[in-house]
């Protein structure tokens, strides 16, 4: 494959390509599988995806808000946008001081109210679970990067008031939160309004109903696009079609993931709870991963992928015409198996089976999917 971006279509002439492109964002998990080839997208474009596509759906989407609550890849800060987040958690109680707790999903996939600080700075919060604060206060002097992380914990705590800063704690970890946050903020104090504890949560099971109000942005669905598209020429280059990837019919598609067109809502991307596999509907059966399908639907070149069983996006292409000149079955699917960190070929009807004994394929034309 030669050096030409599959974005911005420049060569190494005129571009740097340093890097390989993750077919799903990392933002949203990094799985066992390989990247896209480093001569496929430049550095260039991967800095862009990661300043103005990654950095906001990490604020403002719902998607991204699950992978926050499933603490995946062990992050270190959860930051939401306030503007866009209205979070509520309705108990048999009434006690509106855990509306504002973030919600942490345990290994039965229950959710846990787990020791934390939120810390509301301008039209953001920061929100830092215990051990996050223990371990990079215990490995600060360990390396430049551990240092480099402990201080901007530490530079955000002490640039707000102790009024901006919520202590959420159980009774085992009040004393300890409250010594560890000294010693990022010398004169922190804890407030009337802060004195809360999660003793009684522990006593028995408590219903949970948690409520999101999250509006979809537009400027997130061009990440959902850059990973459709991602898939797309995975799928294309494995299989030796790579030439496709710079014909024309994908100019507005690169154009609306770089920014340079405005998106038009059920004309360039549809969204809509109805699962991409009719037989968990049915079933009443939803697992934790991502899936990511291409085919042909009604002469049209269809690209489908839900994230976190959440929302399903689609993409109609043109017709099938300037791509498919065969009668080679075209389309190809895969499972994202989240908790697994694994990926399964998909197999067109037949739900939910993936052929473990069957090398991964991610070609254009199949007979699998």
């Amino acid at each position: 494959m030669n050096k030409k971006c599959i974005y911005c279509l420049k060569t190494e002439t005129n571009t740097v390509f340093y890097g390989r492109e993750h077919i799903v964002s990392k933002t949203l998990w990094v799985f066992n599988i390989e990247r896209l080839p480093e001569e496929a997208v430049c550095k260039e474009c991967n800095s862009f995806f990661s300043d103005n596509l990654e950095n906001k759906f990490k604020e403002t989407s719902y998607e991204w808000y699950f992978s926050y609550m499933l603490d995946l890849k062990n992050k270190w800060k959860i930051e939401v946008d306030k503007d866009y987040l209205d979070m509520k958690a309705d108990f048999w109680f009434n006690n509106d001081f855990f509306n504002k707790r973030f919600p942490i999903l345990n290994e039965e996939w229950k959710i846990i109210f787990t020791p934390q600080i939120i810390i509301e700075k301008w039209n953001k919060l920061y929100i830092y679970l215990i051990d996050t604060l223990k371990i990079t206060y215990n490995n600060k002097d360990k390396s430049k990067n551990q240092n480099e992380k402990f201080n901007r914990i530490k530079d955000i705590i002490v640039s707000v008031p102790n009024n901006c800063i919520s202590v959420y704690w159980d009774d085992e970890t009040h004393d300890f939160l409250v010594s560890l946050l000294k010693l990022y903020k010398d004169d922190f104090k804890i407030t009337k309004s802060e004195r809360e504890t999660t003793e009684h949560l522990r006593k028995e099971w408590v219903e949970v109903r948690i409520e999101w109000k999250i509006k979809i942005k537009v400027e997130n669905l061009r990440l959902v696009m850059k990973i459709m598209f991602n898939y797309f020429s995975y799928c294309a280059i494995k299989s030796g079609n790579e030439d496709i990837l710079y014909k024309g019919n994908f100019d507005r598609i690169r154009n609306l993931i770089l920014w340079k067109e405005d998106i038009n809502i059920w004309h360039d991307i549809k969204f809509s709870k109805q699962r991409i596999m009719e037989e968990e509907e049915n079933w009443k059966n939803f697992y934790l991963w991502h899936q990511i399908i291409f085919e042909i639907i009604w002469d049209n070149i269809v690209w489908r992928i839900v994230l976190f069983w959440i929302m399903v996006y689609e993409i109609i292409l043109w017709n099938k015409t300037w791509i498919v000149d065969n009668d080679e079955l075209f389309g190809c699917g895969h499972f994202f198996n989240i908790p697994n960190e694994t990926v399964h070929s998909l197999c067109k009807n037949q739900a939910l089976k993936w052929l473990l004994e069957t090398d991964l394929w991610f070609w254009l034309y199949n007979n699998g999917y």
